[in-house]
């Protein structure tokens, strides 16, 4: 088994975290919120547990502004239903999608991410976390265009890119805004839901399923979208 110095030596390009029992304490802590299943329970363990990295190590290791939850007031939320780490480093705005995979071969990211116009974000990072030595790499990024580029499962509604694909220098992503503006994501317009069909929603999101509302086999593209719609919508 190869230790995280020797990792570090082996990967250099790929930033590197130790996870410290602080981080994981805290990340236990998330994890008691009350959420509905187990698998929600996981999410925010994930997630909390790469944000308390995070904020740690980005401003050492690339000199950069400590990074914040670019949002807060519904997160517990969206983890009730998928993954992901909405931060705002300085100016730059991207979503962290972490994975406990041991092989993990190719970032995704579940299309609300990406298709809903206030949570869309210029860059998507793909972060592996190892919870048996205590590490957690930052594999690379992608753009919001290249991830629409890549692949769509129309099964668990998310969008993949292979790690090859990803640009695997984290540091760049910050070199190039000098030069270039960040690359604004290119979201199609949701549809306006009227008060009855968001308290219809409701109604029906509320009830027990056995499956998660976002993947219910009978879910068409065109409902799906409603979906969309139904979970941008701050009233409902």
């Amino acid at each position: 088994m190869l230790t995280l110095r020797q990792l570090i030596e082996i990967y250099p390009e790929s930033l590197w975290c130790e996870i410290a029992p602080a981080d994981q304490q805290t990340a236990e802590q998330a994890e008691q919120r009350a959420y509905s299943h187990e698998g929600a329970r996981w999410r925010a363990y994930l997630n909390t547990l790469c944000l308390q990295c995070l904020q740690r190590e980005l401003p050492i290791v690339l000199n950069l502004p400590d990074p914040v939850l670019h949002t807060t007031t519904d997160l517990p939320e969206r983890w009730e239903l998928l993954t992901g780490l909405p931060l705002q480093i300085g100016e730059v705005n991207l979503v962290v999608i972490p994975s406990d995979s041991t092989t993990l071969d190719e970032l995704r990211v579940p299309s609300e991410w990406v298709d809903i116009d206030r949570w869309a974000v210029p860059y998507y990072v793909a972060c592996q976390v190892d919870l048996d030595d205590n590490w957690l790499r930052v594999l690379g990024y992608a753009t919001h265009a290249e991830l629409k580029q890549g692949s769509y499962d129309t099964d668990d509604r998310t969008y993949s890119l292979p790690i090859s694909a990803l640009n695997d220098n984290l540091n760049t992503l910050w070199l190039l805004r000098d030069y270039y503006p960040d690359p604004q994501p290119i979201v199609p317009v949701l549809p306006f839901l009227t008060a009855n069909q968001i308290a219809a929603l409701l109604q029906h999101y509320r009830q027990p399923l056995p499956y998660s509302p976002r993947l219910c086999a009978q879910i068409t593209d065109q409902s799906f979208t409603e979906w969309l719609a139904f979970i941008a919508d701050p009233a409902r």
